[in-house]
């Protein structure tokens, strides 16, 4: 099957929202429509929980999944797999750290700024939407757009992402419970890793 960028797009911004969103039944509905088309055959897996969520969770199903996303991805608790880049890059294992502070520099530099409330520039979701937005300009842009994008892009890749979403994921399929859990983070470190090659 051959993978276009617009698929990829699509993809890592469906990853983003499901590290930002809690999922509602009518966020698993619209994740069930952005896991619709071609796609890499590693997201088959979440294509099928989201699905089958979607379709056959009644409402105390979903009330564990949010239950189990605010104790993998939020708190009030101490988190199993905290969704920052920085607690996993720094030394000390804290949050804003080197990590924090070069990627908002990178965002800056891409005339980008993190607009939602309470999400810090190195969170998981974060860094997911900026690499969706890079993904979509190299697919739409103008040529030199997408020369720039690339170079963001790569950017993203080998300096932040390549660096923490292994540990990360890891941390997250081994805390989480339900099988959409531990798929995001399978799929999300497949996503990572197709991206690098």
């Amino acid at each position: 099957m051959t993978t276009t960028t617009i698929d990829l797009s699509r993809l890592v911004s469906l990853l983003s929202t499901m590290y930002l969103v809690q999922p509602t039944r009518q966020a698993i509905e619209g994740w069930c429509i952005a896991l619709s088309g071609d796609l890499p055959d590693f997201v088959a897996p979440l294509k099928e929980v989201v699905n089958a969520a979607a379709d056959h969770a009644s409402e105390g199903d979903i009330e564990a999944l949010q239950v189990e996303y605010a104790g993998l991805l939020i708190g009030p608790a101490a988190l199993p797999c905290p969704p920052w880049e920085s607690i996993y890059t720094s030394p000390a294992r804290q949050m804003m750290q080197e990590a924090y502070n070069n990627v908002a520099a990178l965002y800056a530099e891409a005339g980008l700024v993190v607009n939602r409330d309470g999400v810090l520039p190195d969170h998981i979701g974060a860094e997911l939407h900026f690499l969706a937005l890079l993904l979509d300009r190299i697919e739409h842009g103008m040529e030199q757009e997408q020369k720039t994008a690339l170079d963001f892009a790569d950017r993203l890749l080998d300096d932040h992402l390549n660096r923490w979403v292994g540990p990360f994921t890891q941390d997250l399929e081994q805390a989480a419970r339900s099988a959409m859990y531990i798929t995001l983070a399978q799929v999300t470190r497949s996503m990572v890793s197709f991206l690098q090659e």
